[in-house]
């Protein structure tokens, strides 16, 4: 199982960083040279679109893994208005969405012979748009076997 939580944490950073550059590929340049990335006083969601390095740290878990047992990776995240699709350096696609300066998605892939499910993924972006940090739940189950835990999660934009 400890195999298992491992693939969970590097798959759900790959995501991200998939999700990230995704949107930066989406988004691309232009604007007037300004600070696009901040929440207007309207409220609006912050652009969080383009890459990300990310770094878990797993949490409590039923499945044996060590905790505290640290993963890094990169995922690329494409924005539309407050719709994300986060892609994960291994092709995984997510979806998700932000609103104002919470991210969040879910999904489920398969994994070790069984599947993945991401029960929520949440995090909360720096007022800057430059870093995040949050946390995961997670199932893991295969036919009559499963297990659960959670993940920490943190990160930082890399500059475009």
């Amino acid at each position: 199982m400890e195999h298992i939580i491992m693939s969970v944490n590097q798959i759900l950073g790959r995501l991200a960083l998939g999700s990230l550059f995704s949107v930066l590929a989406a988004c691309g340049g232009g604007g007037d040279g300004g600070d696009d990335d901040k929440s207007g006083a309207s409220g609006q969601s912050l652009n969080v679109a383009g890459t990300w390095d990310i770094a878990e740290t797993k949490g409590s878990n039923n499945c044996g893994d060590p905790v505290g047992e640290k993963t890094l990776y990169s995922v690329a995240i494409q924005q539309n208005g407050n719709s994300l699709q986060l892609q994960t350096e291994g092709g995984q696609v997510f979806n998700g969405s932000i609103q104002t300066d919470t991210v969040q998605w879910t999904g489920s892939y398969p994994e070790e012979g069984g599947i993945t499910t991401l029960n929520e993924l949440k995090v909360t972006v720096a007022s800057d748009a430059k870093s995040l940090h949050g946390s995961s739940s997670w199932t893991w189950a295969q036919g009559s076997q499963s297990c659960s835990g959670t993940t920490e999660v943190s990160g930082t934009r890399e500059a475009s």
